[in-house]
């Protein structure tokens, strides 16, 4: 009888060692993908900022020629 309780305890064991390494196997490929979805976020929000950066650079610009366009003016109409 305590032979049977010894051939359990090793399967148990066995059992429960291959339930953590799996466990440990699903944890770091979500953490995998988790990190996959950061650096996506990421370039994501660089891209955004480039490009509201590339806009405001474009309307200043602008600003920038119609300032000279009007005191050119002024300047001719003095």
């Amino acid at each position: 009888m305590n032979a049977g309780l010894e051939f359990f305890s090793r399967e148990e064991f066995a059992a429960t060692t291959i339930q953590a390494y799996f466990k440990g196997h699903l944890a770091r490929r979500a953490f995998r993908a988790l990190k996959s979805v950061i650096k996506l976020q990421a370039l994501v929000r660089g891209m955004c900022v480039r490009r509201q950066a590339r806009i405001a650079l474009h309307c200043m610009h602008a600003l920038t020629r119609l300032q000279i366009t009007i005191r050119a003016r002024q300047l001719l109409c003095n």
